[in-house]
């Protein structure tokens, strides 16, 4: 039963992150705060929605150091990307790089620092009861 509920949390993180995604392309995005502010609650939800069952705060560690790594790569692989594919299809997977710098990298490590802080105070509460 608990499982199910999980997956059900999932699943409504990852609709309400495809909602705010819709809702930020239709009120457009470039140089407009409320469309990136859409995408960028859309990101957090999206990653929200694979990372909230964790329950010590050492996954949100790794996931915060890969986040920091992960947004160097993909800005390198972006630019690379971006030089090599003028008018190709490389130049695609550059924007797609920049994509995954410019939000799901930043996105994830505003979680692991605050979900991180968040368990290490509960495990502490609960090491302190027993």
């Amino acid at each position: 039963m608990y499982l199910i509920l999980k997956q059900k949390r999932t699943y409504v993180y990852l609709l309400l992150s495809a909602i705010s995604m819709i809702a930020a392309i239709i009120v457009s995005i470039p140089d407009n705060p409320p469309g990136i502010i859409l995408s960028f609650i859309s990101s957090i939800l999206f990653v929200l929605a694979f990372t909230h069952n964790w329950k010590k705060p050492k996954p949100y560690i790794i996931l915060i150091i890969s986040s920091v790594l992960g947004f160097i790569i993909f800005a390198v692989l972006h630019n690379v990307f971006e030089v090599i594919g003028k008018g190709t299809f490389l130049e695609l997977i550059g924007v797609f790089f920049f994509l995954l710098a410019i939000f799901i990298c930043p996105a994830s490590i505003i979680i692991g620092i605050v979900s991180s802080i968040v368990t290490a105070i509960k495990s502490e509460k609960k090491r302190n009861i027993q």
